[in-house]
């Protein structure tokens, strides 16, 4: 007994740097099958994106993000479609049952309201001004007008600009302590233009609130330069402007106009709802630069364009097939502009 007293005086140290090196190794253990069990339960998603049929090359001009190797996932169920019938009877009595399978596409006196359930965005057009019992005429008067008509708690305004006498107000929702929007507004929720007596001229929506939304699960991400080194990688492309001269060609000319290169000039990370059939809100690449478009006989236009990439690691995620009946184009192509 007194041997092993005395050797465990003459080796404490030791034996306590094992002791610790033994608890180190155990913990780096337990987390690395922790994160392998985690890894086992992910359960692959469909991207929200299509393949693209055309090689495009993108240069990001040493641009980066820091991103974080996992991000939060979210799943879109149900909706708030009654929220959009009570908006609407505030201000007309409409008496007629509405299909929210379809494209709606109502003009009401001076007021036109449309809605698609696929992209769930809202749009409405007054030109006398929706009047409501309040004015807008200020940041807090819209946080009101979206609790008070949608049960949108949260926003986040990222640009306020002045259109004439008008004001337009963009910006984001914040569910689950996160900003969200959608890519057919820019990666925001709401672009909503007020007149100068504080009425609603323009509204672009997002029809959704918290009520809408669960957090699905944590999935693993990929940094932009891995999702760009294939050159048709799942993305979704938003011409924003071209230069004048394209819109001189013959029409046949300027439909077969494709972006073939891409000049990144900035770079963000954001939620977005993409459309009903794919139902998630995902981390994605919003990548904002200068492009150039050829046509058919190989002339080339300038173009500023925006592009959306899934962020998800593609180990992860399902490829986006066509449905029957469904065709892919970009939302905003050159001859749409």
């Amino acid at each position: 007994m007194e041997k092993i007293i005395q050797f465990i005086k003459s080796y404490k140290v030791w034996i306590l740097i094992g002791a610790i090196l033994g608890i180190l190794v155990t913990v780096i253990l337990f987390n690395i099958l922790k994160e392998r069990e985690g890894d086992t339960k992910l359960e692959k998603i469909q991207n929200p994106f299509f393949t693209q049929t055309i090689d495009l090359d993108i240069d990001l001009k040493n641009i980066q993000e820091e991103i974080p190797s996992s991000d939060k996932v979210f799943k879109v169920t149900g909706n708030i479609n009654s929220k959009f019938t009570s908006f609407l009877n505030t201000f007309h009595t409409y008496s007629n049952k509405i299909d929210f399978s379809k494209e709606i596409y109502l003009t009401l006196e001076k007021d036109t309201f449309s809605y698609s359930p696929k992209t769930r965005i809202l749009m409405i057009d007054s030109q006398p001004g929706l009047t409501l019992w309040f004015k807008i005429t200020s940041e807090s008067d819209l946080e009101t007008f979206f609790e008070e008509y949608f049960d949108i708690e949260s926003i986040t305004i990222v640009e306020t600009k002045n259109i004439g006498n008008n004001t337009e107000y963009s910006g984001s929702y914040v569910f689950k302590k996160v900003e969200m929007g959608s890519v057919y507004l820019d990666g925001n929720a709401f672009s909503v233009e007020v007149n100068s007596k504080g009425d609603i001229v323009n509204l672009s929506m997002l029809l959704l609130n918290s009520s809408n939304i669960v957090e699905y699960q944590l999935m693993p991400l990929s940094d932009i330069e891995t999702l760009i080194g294939d050159s048709r990688y799942p993305k979704m492309v938003f011409y924003t402007e071209i230069e004048e001269r394209y819109y001189e060609q013959s029409p046949l000319f300027a439909s077969s106009g494709v972006l073939t290169d891409f000049v990144v000039t900035e770079m963000s990370k954001v939620y977005t709802f993409i459309d009903s059939s794919n139902g998630f809100v995902v981390p994605t690449y919003k990548l904002i630069g200068d492009g150039r478009l050829k046509n058919s006989r190989d002339e080339k236009y300038l173009a500023k364009v925006n592009i959306f990439l899934c962020a998800i690691n593609p180990a992860y995620l399902i490829e986006r097939e066509l449905e029957k009946g469904e065709t892919f184009s970009d939302p905003v192509s050159p001859v749409d502009l």
